[in-house]
């Protein structure tokens, strides 16, 4: 199944997917240059799991930059 959701980076976290996650709940962050995808380990209920958002490789710079910036405050 493919879906095209849209993503919102936000102050304070990430709608993907259908779901939200603050930035307390994502613990890793990273992109699988292949297929464009962003692959996001986030923390909700106790429990570890990764969310798979497809983005445009144009868009993978801009989305790192974007959650170093409110994650980490770089």
């Amino acid at each position: 199944i493919f879906s095209k959701n849209k993503m919102y980076i936000g102050e304070n976290g990430i709608l993907a997917n259908s779901n939200f996650y603050n930035y307390k709940q994502l613990k890793k962050w990273g992109f699988d240059k292949e297929s464009s995808d962003l692959v996001l380990q986030v923390k909700k209920d106790n429990q570890n799991t990764n969310e798979i958002v497809k983005v445009k490789k144009d868009d993978m710079e801009t989305i790192n930059k974007l959650i170093r910036k409110y994650k980490l405050n770089k």
